[in-house]
């Protein structure tokens, strides 16, 4: 079934979440830690450390292949994955976020409690 130029139009285009240095060195991180050469953790410490979400480590576990070969040729060109390259990556991600090249998420949850006399501001991360 094809779609037709009238709902080809009105689909929007979604923004990703990060960069994507950010998003290849994440999943070198991942990567690497499925070959047991990354920090000795369970997924929920690897998403912590990363600050992504456990779904998406799951999910690249069923992507990436276990082969050590294929690891050493993504290493050979891109680079090995290091913290001081997420962190640039990191904030390649925070200036297009600015842009509004990428989607961007509000800082404080505000949470409207009955008894309280205002609303309190929680951090989302």
């Amino acid at each position: 079934m094809k779609a037709s130029p009238q709902q080809l139009a009105n689909l929007k285009l979604t923004k990703c979440w990060r960069s994507p240095e950010e998003s290849r060195l994440i999943r070198m991180f991942v990567w690497q830690w499925l070959l047991g050469r990354g920090p000795n953790s369970g997924t929920h410490g690897l998403a912590r450390w990363l600050g992504i979400g456990k779904a998406w480590i799951y999910e690249l576990k069923k992507k990436l292949p276990v082969d050590q070969a294929e690891f050493q040729k993504a290493v050979a060109r891109f680079g090995a994955p290091t913290v001081e390259a997420l962190a640039a990556a990191r904030e390649k991600s925070r200036k297009m976020r600015r842009q509004g090249l990428l989607r961007t998420q509000s800082p404080w949850k505000e949470i409207r409690v009955p008894w309280s006399e205002r609303p309190r501001e929680i951090p989302t991360k």
